[in-house]
């Protein structure tokens, strides 16, 4: 194991902050200085509670959380140039989906470095076409039995088995004003995926068939705008995104695509940034809301209220946030390569969760 003494520092007097791989083997974050765009990094906590998967362009580090140690690091084979990918856990624990500048891998185990095993690896870059248009994946969601996992790479969803990296199917859209451009996705734990779109619109689909099974709009013609970040509440019955114009809008019924069921809350900021990621905790008390202008805002659910601000700079993609399963933490990438909890019990009505058994 390697111990990552020498760089833990406090941000905010109730935040640890844990650097992971960019401490341990050299930071390859993109520049977070004023005047050119960075991103950071990529995290996801582990389903057990323990662990934090930290992705930057250069590598992956597993982060035992209990002792501040990174306990794993590996290397991307073809890394990013500007962006750290994604990463996620599947739900039952075992596996870890990552993502590098042409391929998917699913490795095993990532925990343990004596039992870590790589599984599996999709070509995206050579099944993606035009060339021009091949970009790396923007998010990573499982289906509810870890046996596969959807990728949206571009304007589409690749659907994938995590044991072979076989393709699957090919998720795109239309509705009947034209073709939708796919923005980010979840996948229910009633197997169907729900995607932002570019057009103004929420496609729902069957990921068995690809089917298109219904849409929720938002907004088209002239009141037209790009939605992003979609997160499901603890439940998988309600779900949040953004938009391009700065709004934060919350489904009440996914199930029910009506206008009727969507609620639009305050815009937390004059500047109309582009709201770009969420992340709903598990008590389902809070929302984070990441922007593509360096700010991480902390709404409360039942009134809408934003009762957190995170600044992490200007022109910055907040390009990953996940609270930790009993709702404790909020992981945030950092510019350079790290990331950073916010201790949620500073939070305005904070309930404390039963904690989770690490594997």
């Amino acid at each position: 194991m390697t111990r990552i003494t020498g760089c833990i520092r406090r941000r905010f007097a109730y935040a640890l902050v844990l650097v992971a791989a960019a401490c341990v083997v050299g930071s390859g974050a993109a520049s977070a200085q004023s005047g050119t765009y960075g991103n950071t990094a990529a995290v996801d906590w582990h389903p057990g509670g323990r662990y934090l998967a930290v992705a930057n362009i250069d590598t992956v580090a597993i982060i035992d959380t209990l002792s501040d140690v990174a306990v794993n690091v590996f290397p991307k084979v073809n890394g990013h140039v500007y962006s750290p990918g994604t990463v996620a856990w599947s739900p039952n624990g075992e596996l870890l989906a990552y993502s590098d500048y042409s391929e998917v891998h699913v490795v095993s185990r990532p925990w343990d470095m004596a039992q870590t095993q790589h599984v599996s690896a999709y070509d995206y870059y050579a099944a993606y076409s035009p060339p021009t248009r091949r970009l790396p994946p923007k998010s990573i969601d499982w289906s509810p039995d870890s046996q596969r996992y959807g990728a949206n790479i571009s304007e589409i969803i690749d659907v994938v088995n995590a044991a072979t990296g076989e393709f699957q199917r090919r998720i795109t859209g239309e509705i009947p004003s034209g073709p939708v451009a796919i923005t980010s996705f979840q996948w229910t734990a009633d197997d169907r995926i729900l995607a932002t779109t570019r057009q103004g619109v929420v496609a729902i689909f069957d990921p068995s068939s690809g089917a298109l099974t219904g849409y929720l709009e938002i907004g088209i013609g002239v009141f037209w705008r790009g939605l992003y970040g979609l997160a499901l509440d603890p439940t998988g019955q309600q779900a949040v995104f953004g938009s391009s114009r700065g709004e934060v809008f919350r489904w009440r019924d996914t199930h029910n695509p009506s206008i009727s069921e969507v609620d639009q809350w305050a815009w937390p900021s004059e500047d109309g940034d582009t709201m770009i990621l969420h992340a709903w905790s598990p008590s389902g008390q809070y929302v984070a809301t990441g922007t593509a202008d360096g700010d991480i805002f902390i709404r409360e659910v039942v009134n809408g209220s934003i009762v957190e601000t995170i600044a992490l700079g200007s022109r910055i993609y907040v390009n990953g946030m996940a609270w930790n399963p009993d709702g404790s933490a909020l992981a945030y990438g950092l510019p350079d390569g790290s990331s950073q909890l916010l201790d949620a019990s500073t939070l305005p009505g904070y309930v404390p969760m039963a904690t989770p058994t690490p594997p």
